[in-house]
């Protein structure tokens, strides 16, 4: 890994806009730590910050003088103090591996472009690193059924922080949950958005055999059944009938896999949204949902066979995302 200390010289200045030795003095004082200048590089890249030419420009000089290119950025005056103060805190987040890369990029854009403090982003992104996940409803209801305990729940918060999943997707990585009960929980959580007191969902729980004390007994005992039927409230929490007979359709055409269907699911329960917009903020369009209800409810007419649907489910995806 290539990283930069505390300058030793620089000759000012190297690109239009120089400042002064001072320049060099303040920007060393914002680091905290060594940089990653591979990770520097693809920050500054991924901001558009400045263009690629003058980018290219900068690497020559900065392996020239044995500097980091954000601090030839900003002693060249390509950068504000403030955003260099932006770059080296996505940096050590990043670096540390507190935050997924992909969402301190998207926090280090906004930043950059809004002139907010990266800091202050991060808290108004909700994915600052004390807070972020922390209201998750599914992660409340989790606890309160006691799926979960309390200390897992803040296990799972910084897995997801880290990795970029929903508390659902961290709940089953960490072996808190298994497909089984993480539809178990999904539709105790839908079944809460329709009026449920959250006392009857802890007993579902409990007579299913999922409770945290003895998960590692009957949970894996349990039989993996449909979507269909161990979703049903879901469909009537959002008024998307039909829908979950579409999703089984899009598993058995392998366009996607039942985690990833479960996590949609999930996100649209968080967000109070319809799966619909989800799937079509993934997919760009609801082309394929939209396929696999229609020829769903063609199957269940007996007008087509569940094979010859799958089929022409997985025609249309190949249409829809060549390769």
């Amino acid at each position: 890994m290539s990283t930069f200390t505390t300058p030793q010289t620089f000759i000012a200045p190297l690109v239009p806009g120089g400042r002064s030795q001072e320049a060099a003095s303040q920007a060393n004082s914002f680091q905290t730590t060594s940089i990653d200048e591979a990770l520097i590089i693809e920050l500054i890249g991924s901001s558009d910050i400045v263009s690629r030419e003058t980018l290219e420009e900068v690497l020559v000089l900065s392996k020239l003088n044995g500097k980091s290119s954000l601090n030839v950025l900003f002693e060249s005056g390509f950068i504000a103090a403030a955003d260099y103060k932006a770059f080296i805190g996505c940096h050590n987040i990043v670096l540390t591996g507190v935050l997924h890369k992909p969402w301190a990029i998207a926090c280090l854009q906004r930043s950059l472009n809004e002139f907010v403090p990266f800091e202050s982003m991060l808290e108004s992104m909700e994915l600052h690193p004390l807070t972020a996940f922390s209201d998750s409803k599914l992660g409340r209801l989790a606890i309160a059924t006691q799926l979960v305990t309390a200390m897992e729940f803040e296990q799972a918060r910084r897995f997801s922080l880290k990795n970029g999943y929903t508390i659902g997707q961290s709940f089953v990585n960490l072996g808190y949950l298994c497909s089984t009960s993480y539809k178990l929980l999904l539709q105790c959580f839908s079944l809460q958005c329709l009026g449920q007191d959250v006392s009857v969902l802890r007993d579902m729980v409990k007579s299913a055999g999922f409770d945290f004390m003895r998960r590692g007994i009957n949970g894996s005992k349990q039989n993996n059944a449909s979507l269909t039927n161990s979703l049903s409230a879901y469909e009537r929490a959002l008024g998307e009938n039909g829908l979950n007979k579409g999703l089984e359709l899009i598993l058995s055409a392998g366009v996607m896999d039942e985690f990833s269907v479960l996590s949609m699911i999930e996100d649209s329960l968080e967000q109070n949204l319809a799966f619909r917009t989800v799937f079509a903020e993934s997919f760009g369009s609801n082309y394929i949902l939209e396929s696999a209800v229609k020829l769903a409810n063609l199957v269940d007419s007996g007008e087509f066979a569940k094979d010859m649907a799958v089929r022409m489910l997985q025609d249309a995806f190949l249409q829809f995302n060549p390769q």
